[in-house]
């Protein structure tokens, strides 16, 4: 110590100047001139190809963007497997009375959930929600291998009543639990990030969607040939599962910047004022203005997939329904990716939010009048296709980013009544 004290007179040492972190490459202190080199200049070149700022945003995109896909996994899944399991075995004659009882039912659970919601982080609820459904599709996959998997030709029979029932069930279940374990998920995601950085990072997140579109509608018609339809409800336990532990890493790793439930600062409303004394939620103009909004596009995406299932159960198979249905998310998949990419930024950047929230009707209004024109296996197909790659991409952003504007705890309420029960009465009205 007393060798090297007179040199330490004379040159004065900086603590930045002997910091090593833990991968070993000295750390540069800010503002000194010095360039990274080697692997900095490499990771630095990286995260600018990808518009991102640091390490640590691209973990936190990436871990979102894995939940993502496990949640829209299960949704594709969903909709494929509870739809073609009810029309092979019940028939398309009661699809219109399954549909609005879906709907029925949806109204009946959101009030529940809504009121679950309420002052709970929205992990936790995220957490509670994929492990009931779990043991919910795990309770219908036993019941649809110890039942026929045909309607019994004898009506009013006890054994007709419990397949009728277990089928109701099977496509209720799925329709629900899709549909709110999509929005829990994005729940989560408008939790931990800010509108700004929303604006930024949510096309890369849902990304995730557009990849569990891609990958699942590209695999689940060769699964359903090698394992069969009924056991595809077992693969949906093991990707709510998986995404209830994804979700308990986010809980923990990212805790310090949760905004919502009893860990949240005060917000802002959006139109101003302090969120300790919240109106309730349906005096805000801006929840009410997507309310009206999601239930047109509901209803709309539900004529889609009605004229799309009814055309596509006369004429396919239930295994070439399972396929054409894959490869239509999948295609879905491709679109919402490129349009993630680069066209949500662009759009948003051009036409700001109103010129986004017009893109989706436009686009259904141009399907529509190809459907009216030539009612075909093929032009429903393109309709549901135009309408899942909007809604999987710029319909998800723009929504996303305005339910960041809502103060959390209207959030938190006022979500499962507009993204639940207000969609399934578009359905159930249509």
């Amino acid at each position: 110590r007393h060798h090297w004290a007179p040199m330490a007179a004379v040159v004065p040492i900086s603590p930045n100047d002997h910091t090593v972190p833990l991968l070993g490459s000295p750390r540069v202190a800010a503002g000194n001139g010095i360039k990274p080199k080697g692997r900095d200049r490499c990771c630095q070149r990286l995260l600018s190809c990808v518009k991102l700022r640091s390490v640590d945003e691209l973990h936190k995109v990436f871990t979102f963007l894995v939940a993502a896909f496990l949640a829209n996994s299960f949704f594709v899944a969903g909709k494929n497997v509870g739809t073609v399991l009810f029309l092979s075995v019940v028939g398309p004659e009661h699809l219109t009375t399954v549909i609005f009882t879906s709907g029925l039912c949806s109204i009946a659970f959101g009030q529940a959930f809504s009121a679950f919601s309420r002052s709970r982080t929205t992990t936790l609820v995220n957490g509670v929600l994929c492990m009931g459904g779990a043991a919910l599709t795990t309770f219908f996959f036993l019941g649809a291998t110890m039942l026929p998997q045909k309607l019994p030709n004898e009506g009013g029979s006890s054994l007709w009543w419990g397949v009728l029932l277990l089928y109701f069930g099977i496509y209720i279940s799925e329709d629900i639990m899709t549909m709110f374990v999509a929005m829990q998920c994005a729940s989560v995601a408008q939790s931990y990030f800010s509108v700004s950085d929303a604006k930024r990072l949510f096309g890369k997140v849902t990304l995730g969607n557009s990849l569990a579109a891609m990958s699942v509608g590209i695999v689940i018609g060769d699964i359903a040939k090698a394992i069969g339809t009924v056991q595809l409800l077992m693969v949906q336990s093991f990707l709510l599962l998986a995404s209830a532990l994804v979700n308990c890493y986010i809980a923990i790793a990212y805790a310090d910047q949760a905004t919502g439930g009893k860990k949240k600062k005060k917000r802002r409303r959006a139109g101003g004022g302090d969120s300790s004394n919240e109106e309730p939620w349906w005096r805000n103009w801006l929840v009410l203005a997507m309310g009206l909004w999601s239930f047109t596009v509901i209803f709309t995406k539900t004529m889609y997939e009605y004229q799309y299932n009814v055309v596509a159960a006369k004429t396919l198979t239930a295994q070439e329904m399972v396929t054409i249905t894959g490869y239509l998310y999948a295609g879905a998949g491709i679109a919402s990716t490129l349009i993630n990419i680069s066209g949500t930024d662009v759009c948003l950047a051009t036409f700001g939010m109103r010129g986004a929230i017009l893109a989706t009707p436009l686009a259904l209004l141009v399907a529509s009048a190809a459907i009216l024109t030539n009612l075909s296996i093929e032009t429903t197909f393109v309709g549901r296709l135009v309408d899942l790659s909007l809604r999987w991409s710029l319909n998800n952003t723009v929504r996303t980013v305005l339910w960041i504007a809502v103060p959390a705890q209207q959030a938190a309420t006022a979500k499962p009544w507009i993204e639940g029960t207000v969609k399934k009465m578009g359905q159930a009205f249509n």
